[in-house]
């Protein structure tokens, strides 16, 4: 949006942050012009502009003995204490698949959807969080290192942009999806 809006500095975006299913749901009935959300699975009730899969990964606080690798098992994972989503977000339903098919028993130290207490949980040393991949894993967030989780679970789930079936969008709201598109696609 930053990046947008220094070529259209007289664009204004509202951005709600919803479940998936709200998000779908207003996209298909026109009440919100794009909507960048994950999904398993086809969608028939929008259009499906781009959709890849992400990799999950672990935020570990620097300096932990999982830091320095490029990828970890879900076995290693679970190992330490975990902040996870709730139930009922697709990263979570994954991480519970993958865990029962394992035979790993998890008990997650903390729960949360918002990702700032969930980095902020790794960075005082509460344990280790789940977060998808979207972010770039060489530039890390400060006090913190992304390290892959490695586990065909998490790639049954895409990012996807969606927008309305039939609709013809606005010229800022199209642009805009273009890039987010061109943006996404450059993760594949």
């Amino acid at each position: 949006m930053a990046d947008f809006r220094r070529a259209h500095p007289d664009v204004t975006f509202r951005l709600d942050i919803v479940h998936r299913q709200e998000a779908t749901r207003r996209v298909a009935e026109g009440i919100a012009d794009v909507a960048a959300t994950y999904a398993m699975g086809p969608q028939h009730d929008v259009r499906v502009e781009c959709a890849v899969v992400i990799p999950v990964a672990a935020i570990v606080p620097v300096g932990h003995g999982l830091a320095g690798r490029e990828r970890i098992t879900l076995a290693e994972l679970c190992a330490h204490p975990l902040a996870l989503g709730s139930a009922g977000t697709s990263q979570r339903e994954l991480f519970d698949i993958g865990a029962q098919l394992e035979g790993l028993t998890v008990r997650p130290a903390l729960v949360c959807d918002a990702l700032a207490p969930l980095y902020e949980f790794v960075r005082c040393g509460g344990g280790i969080a789940l977060v998808g991949d979207l972010g770039d894993l060489d530039e890390g967030t400060e006090g913190v290192v992304h390290v892959r989780v490695d586990h065909p679970v998490f790639r049954q789930r895409e990012a996807q942009v969606r927008t309305m079936l039939g609709r013809r969008l606005a010229w800022a709201a199209s642009q805009f999806t273009e890039l987010l598109v061109s943006r996404l696609e450059r993760r594949s």
